[in-house]
Parts: structure tokens; C-alpha cells; sequence
């Protein structure tokens, strides 16, 4: 990512054979990230990531400015994401799944 207004957007698929995306960015100059649980097969990564923009559905989450979130789907697994490394230029995060 290059900068502020700058996301990325992971999807993955657990071993229940649940679907989530995990999503990263920065806003104003700030780190923030998500995670969206009980996707269906079309709700790709290329779906998800302009919600997050545009007053879309999911725009509130980048706003929050979050440095880690997690929650846990309907069926019991824990998915967290957490930067390790929340400031400067050089980002880093965390993906836990389980």
C-alpha cells in the first residue's frame, strides 16, 4: 500500500470450510483493519473492498481507525487481526485464525 486512502483485502477459507476476509488499510494517515465473517462464495475480496469506501456499508469500520480487531463466527472460530506494528511507514500485522 502506498499510503493514506491506500486497503487491502485477504480472503480465506477455514478448515469448517468458512469464508472471511480479512482487510487492511490506512486512513488519514492511520492503520485500520476488519474482519467479515459467514461470506457467501460470490462475496469476494474484489466485493468486499469498495464497501469499505463511498459511504458503503462498511465505510464506519475504517473510520473506527482500529490497530486489531477479532471476532468469533456462528460456528465457534476466532479470527483476529492485530498490527504488530502500528505506526510510522512500514505496517505490520498479524492474522490469527482458530
Amino acid at each position: 500500500m502506498g499510503g493514506s486512502g491506500t486497503s487491502g483485502v485477504l480472503r480465506f477459507k477455514s478448515d469448517k470450510g468458512e469464508l472471511i476476509t480479512v482487510a487492511v488499510g490506512v486512513h488519514n494517515y492511520k492503520r485500520w483493519c476488519d474482519v467479515v465473517t459467514g461470506l457467501k462464495p460470490e462475496e469476494t475480496a474484489l466485493v468486499i473492498n469498495p464497501q469499505y469506501y463511498n459511504n458503503g456499508p462498511r465505510a464506519y469500520t475504517r473510520e473506527k481507525q482500529l490497530a486489531e480487531y477479532s471476532v468469533t463466527s456462528l460456528v465457534g472460530t476466532r479470527f483476529e487481526v492485530k498490527y504488530t506494528v502500528a505506526e510510522g511507514n512500514n505496517l505490520q500485522a498479524d492474522i490469527i485464525i482458530g
